[in-house]
């Protein structure tokens, strides 16, 4: 996190300015400290306000990110304050903390054994697919009996088990820890 502080640059912006443009290309990722953004969206050959930021959020990214044109124009509508980071800072962190965020993953899958028999290249496809939910302590992840439609690693911290049997008290089986 210091890292994505430490390469963002102040841009103090007028009412009426247009931070970025739909169409053009992006050249900075913004996260705004102050002011109100409207969001326009060309529609049918028309400028359409479809949303607006209120002194909060962040913009310019998927450009960034995917290289393709801007999706949108932002507004500003009263003076306000950004914080930018150019494209290449942006690519670098992100694609640096992508690098880690997948050896990381791929160390956790090397040690399920159900994924032993999977090569190098599938296992990379899984850790790509892979997303980090937080929980808090004591929170029901699972539940017996709900249809399961995904699989979880313990990256971090410890789960318990519980069991019930009709007629019976819920029992914790097993606690998993990282």
């Amino acid at each position: 996190m210091i890292d994505v502080i430490d390469a963002m640059f102040e841009k103090v912006v007028q009412p009426g300015e247009k931070v970025i443009e739909q169409g053009q290309d992006g050249d900075n990722f913004y996260v705004i400290e102050s002011g109100f953004y409207d969001i326009y969206v060309n529609i049918n050959g028309k400028e359409t306000k479809v949303g607006q930021y209120d002194n909060q959020g962040s913009f310019g990214e998927l450009a960034l990110m995917y290289n393709t044109p801007r999706a949108a124009t932002i507004l500003a509508t009263n003076q306000g304050v950004l914080w930018a980071m150019d494209r290449e800072t942006f690519r670098s962190i992100v694609l640096k903390k992508a690098f880690e965020k997948r050896r990381i993953y791929e160390a956790l899958l090397e040690n399920v054994p159900m994924l032993k028999e999977l090569n190098n290249y599938e296992r990379m496809n899984i850790a790509d697919a892979l997303r980090t939910s937080i929980y808090e302590p004591a929170s029901k992840i699972i539940s017996q009996g709900d249809e399961g439609r995904e699989m979880y690693f313990i990256e971090e911290g410890g789960v318990r088990v519980f069991v019930s049997k009709p007629g019976c008290e819920e029992m914790q089986v097993n606690q998993l820890n990282k």
